[in-house]
């Protein structure tokens, strides 16, 4: 879809390089392929004063650099316009789809765009101030985080979803750093919905969580900062390898330490907190014959049970990590 459907009408991508890929023509039977893939039955309309229409679609207009305010589109579709350097301020999209069109170095300024789509769009540099993008979704493009993060919902159910799906946009272009952001703007944005409706934050968070679904949401809650500060979200690989060392070299030593009968003792060796650290260490990580004692009763064998668990998640969140790292380089 990205280089064919526009190709008919003569005004596809062919200039996008040099952003004049909306001045261009674009036939008669483009704009009919494209209004019967996109919306059908919205009538061809001109973005123009007093810029205010509903049900309608606007074609492959050149609107760089113009500085237009106060409109409102209702359940329209623009197709293959170019906003290059366009400042549009205080502007209404309520429902929209915003098809293959150019918003570089474009400004926002008061805009509120709820429930809209952006596809195929270009939204480099894009200078966004006091906008609302409740409920907006991108496919095949993204807004970069510098741009996006202070424009992002107020409400933090709404700003996880839209933190997810621009994350996973950011992800399929290729953008790591912007991907990665966004994940961790949508887990924080999570955490605190999940605080807020074990708390009753508001009426909403009281009406909608009562009972099992308030337990439900506390277990989620506990999961996910169990899952933040032993794990980092598998993002930290620092956070990683600390908790990993301070488990292996404190934890568990500690717990072993305590519970001296639990051990069978090789060739005379005593029950001391090196022999507990040495015992973690091959336990948590895979190393053979460093300790001259052994796990010899069954609360030992479940501790131990559990710190190999850990360690054989330790290298699964780290052998994810540097897959990640590998594809985004």
């Amino acid at each position: 879809m990205r280089g064919g459907w526009l190709s008919e009408g003569g005004g596809g991508r062919s200039e996008r390089g040099n952003g004049d890929w909306a001045r261009g023509g674009v036939g008669e039977g483009g704009v009919r392929g494209m209004i019967v893939a996109h919306d059908s039955g919205r009538p061809v309309a001109t973005l123009q004063f007093p810029y205010q229409a509903t049900d309608r679609t606007f074609v492959a207009q050149r609107l760089d650099g113009e500085c237009l305010s106060n409109g409102r589109y209702m359940h329209c579709t623009f197709v293959n316009l170019s906003f290059k350097e366009t400042t549009l301020t205080t502007f209404e999209f309520l429902n929209c789809v915003f098809i293959d069109c150019y918003f570089r170095r474009a400004t926002l300024k008061n805009c509120s765009i709820v429930g809209c789509k952006f596809i195929d769009c270009e939204l480099p540099k894009l200078a966004l101030i006091t906008c609302d993008f409740r409920y907006t979704r991108f496919r095949r493009c993204q807004v970069a985080f510098e741009s996006m993060r202070h424009t992002l919902p107020v409400e933090p159910n709404l700003r996880r979803d839209t933190c997810r799906d621009l994350a996973s946009q950011s992800s399929k272009l290729g953008l790591g750093a912007d991907a990665r952001r966004y994940r961790m703007e949508e887990l924080s944005a999570r955490e605190q919905h999940l605080r807020n409706a074990v708390l009753g934050e508001s009426e909403w968070y009281t009406s909608h969580y009562r009972g099992f679904a308030r337990l439900r949401a506390l277990l989620r809650l506990t999961g996910s900062y169990t899952n933040k500060y032993l794990f980092g979200y598998g993002e930290s690989l620092s956070i990683l390898l600390r908790n990993s060392f301070l488990a292996a070299l404190g934890v568990f030593p500690f717990i072993y330490y305590l519970v001296p009968s639990g051990f069978d003792y090789q060739n005379g060796a005593e029950h001391s907190y090196g022999e507990c650290v040495l015992l973690s260490i091959s336990t948590m990580f895979p190393i053979p014959d460093l300790s001259s004692i052994s796990t010899g009763r069954w609360y030992t064998h479940v501790i131990a049970s559990v710190e190999a668990a850990c360690g054989v998640m330790v290298f699964a969140f780290i052998a994810a990590y540097v897959f990640r790292w590998s594809v985004r380089q």
